[in-house]
């Protein structure tokens, strides 16, 4: 079973990025850069690189984050949000193709996933190990960070991957 590596507090967080709604596996399931997250991904890539001049400042360079979030069909339909972006200032000025999303401040369990973990099914480890140790999960999304450890899709055996899951003790 996973165990996260640390709590940390976080105060809110402003991402600036492009987000996706729906099923993200519908095209191609799992790790894959042709389903819905790994096209995404490059969507946003791309725009970043033919941008950059129109792009805000990001307060860590070098690193983004994909942020999945639960909403009230997610149970029923199996479809979500997914927005991937980068961490920026609130009052930041944006491109007019970009979305932005303020994260509440939130205690976060952080589970650092290392090779062949980032592809498995973490979800179900990360809930056991929530459960067990009488914590649950907060506000309904979790966040992944992508920095210089993530060494991309082609070296996944040699990349480490942080899961952020907003958390609250159990009957809090």
């Amino acid at each position: 079973m996973l165990k996260p590596t640390r709590l940390i507090e976080r105060p809110e967080m402003w991402l600036a990025g492009f987000a996706f709604y729906g099923d993200p596996f519908q095209l191609r399931g799992g790790w894959d850069e042709e389903n819905e997250i790994g096209r995404l991904w490059q969507r946003f890539g791309r725009f970043c690189a033919e941008q950059p001049g129109s792009l805000p400042s990001a307060l860590e360079p070098g690193t983004g984050y994909e942020v999945h979030i639960q909403h009230l069909e997610t149970g029923e339909r199996g479809e979500y949000e997914v927005f991937v972006g980068f961490q920026v200032e609130p009052e930041a000025g944006i491109p007019i193709q970009f979305s932005l999303k303020r994260l509440p401040p939130a205690q976060y369990a952080v589970f650092t996933l290392r090779g062949a973990e980032i592809s498995a099914d973490w979800d179900a480890q990360i809930s056991a190990w929530l459960a067990e140790a009488g914590w649950v999960s907060d506000f309904g999304f979790n966040l992944q960070c992508y920095d210089a450890r993530f060494k991309g899709m082609q070296d996944l055996a040699d990349s480490e991957v942080d899961v952020w899951v907003p958390v609250r003790r159990s009957g809090e």
